[in-house]
């Protein structure tokens, strides 16, 4: 099929008002593939971004572990899409905000620094914070560094979640919220069904400027997580300017029913649109072509609400973050 008659059919998709997802199979890391799959799925997405614009780019970044390789965004994942934005001629800029550590020190334990140091990409430390009100009404602080960019690309990663199932694009907007505020976010909204904390995930895709969402399902993650999972071969990528139908999608991939997710229950309950299968359009591959048959999920969720243990330990590694900080700042001012 050529260009222009891939661009007619996603003009007449958006026009039916589908939203569009495209999925492409990428077996490995090899960086010239990435590349590849990468161009493939925002082309067929039909994306594009103006010149000079700031183009933020927010990995996975879960936690600063030397036992957090597979529960990050992967270095070639990540250099790959930095690439295409740079050769769009945007500004790119890298942030996130783990819960413990800093984005810095997951970068580098994990490579991510190596793999992006040929490119000119900066760094968004995600320090200074605002209020923002979410559609359901809840408060929550956010990352001003995420609202302040032109476009928003949100680079997930496929892992089965403890609390959630499985964690996908929507999840990983939790990253906007400031550090140690995650660990109490579940504490204050993950009480009883924990319908305010799904909500609230739910949420958080519409206080950013536009966007897309790009899901690195190379190498998953499954049977438990977010963190100490096993390894699942997935081989693919994909994309979708809409988290929720970006999620459908790889639900429908992994085979996961979407009652399941309760992410997935909470946008589908508010009627949002994308989280149904009829309201989705493939310019590239079909769900169902790379279906797999042995996703493993948690059987048993476990509750929202952290222990308190988890709660200080995240706030004892934000104190450290910001310690060191405060100590490199003062060793410039003495150097200056």
């Amino acid at each position: 099929m050529g260009m222009a008659e891939e661009q007619q059919r996603y003009r007449q998709s958006a026009d039916s008002g589908h939203v569009s997802v495209a999925i492409g199979r990428c077996p490995s890391y090899e960086q010239r593939r990435i590349d590849g799959v990468v161009d493939e799925l925002l082309t067929a997405l039909n994306f594009k971004v103006a010149r000079s614009s700031r183009v933020l780019l927010k990995p996975n970044l879960v936690a600063a572990s030397t036992q957090a390789d597979l529960a990050c965004s992967h270095p070639s994942f990540v250099a790959a899409v930095a690439r295409w934005f740079v050769e769009q001629g945007a500004r790119v800029v890298v942030g996130d905000s783990p819960a413990t550590g800093s984005a810095l020190q997951v970068m580098r334990i994990t490579g991510i620094t190596t793999a992006l140091r040929d490119l000119p990409v900066t760094f968004a430390p995600f320090r200074k914070t605002c209020t923002c009100r979410t559609r359901g009404g809840l408060e929550v602080t956010v990352a001003r560094d995420a609202l302040e960019c032109d476009y928003f690309i949100n680079l997930p990663k496929v892992k089965s979640h403890g609390q959630l199932a499985v964690s996908l694009a929507m999840k990983n907007y939790y990253g906007i919220v400031k550090g140690w505020r995650k660990a109490w976010g579940h504490q204050i909204h993950g009480r009883g069904d924990a319908a305010a904390f799904f909500n609230l995930l739910v949420d958080l895709p519409r206080l950013v400027p536009e966007g897309l969402s790009l899901c690195d399902g190379i190498m998953a993650m499954h049977v438990s997580g977010p963190m100490h999972g096993t390894p699942y071969p997935l081989g693919i990528m994909a994309a979708s300017r809409a988290a929720p139908a970006l999620d459908r999608a790889l639900l429908e991939v992994i085979g996961l029913p979407p009652q399941r997710s309760p992410l997935w229950c909470a946008g589908h309950a508010r009627g949002d649109h994308g989280h149904d299968l009829e309201q989705l359009f493939f310019p590239l591959l079909r769900p169902g072509q790379v279906q797999v048959p042995d996703f493993v999920v948690p059987d048993h969720l476990q509750s929202v609400p952290f222990g308190v243990g988890h709660v200080v330990g995240s706030l004892a590694g934000r104190f450290r973050v910001w310690l060191e900080c405060y100590r490199g700042r003062g060793g410039q001012e003495k150097n200056g």
